[in-house]
């Protein structure tokens, strides 16, 4: 049966055994001190950035809108307007600016304007309801 050992004993033996030249590994040379405080580069101000990308809703391939009147609001109907609607936030001001400006240079104010819509007017685009404002 082998030697029992106590742990203690063994790790105290383990310090007194001399470790051979060739296994001991070079102690790495300490670094240079400089006695001159370390100089930080001044910090140059920082400007800060917020880009948003507006989505380019493609419309030109698609069937052209209508406008209509039905009873006391006009109707603006097509897969163009499904297309635009979709990709609006309307709780997000940009979002809405985004969508008065396509209105736009879509020619649907144009349309709406040519089939008598007035300011204060209602407008429809499918679930979206909104005042005719030039």
């Amino acid at each position: 049966m082998g030697k029992i050992v106590k742990k203690t004993d063994f790790f105290k033996e383990r310090l007194e055994t001399p470790v051979e030249p060739e296994k001991q590994t070079p102690a790495a040379a300490p670094a240079p001190v400089s006695a001159e405080p370390v100089q930080k580069a001044p910090e140059e101000p920082r400007e800060t950035l917020a880009v948003t990308a507006e989505p380019e809703v493609v419309m030109e391939n698609q069937a052209p809108f209508t406008v209509s009147k039905v009873e006391d609001y006009y109707v603006v109907e097509g897969p163009a307007m499904v297309t635009l609607i979709d990709s609006i936030n309307f709780s997000d001001e940009q979002s809405l600016n985004y969508f008065h400006r396509t209105l736009r240079s879509r020619g649907v104010i144009d349309a709406l304007r040519a089939a008598g819509a007035q300011e204060g007017d209602t407008v429809a685009i499918y679930d979206m309801e909104f005042d005719f404002v030039e």
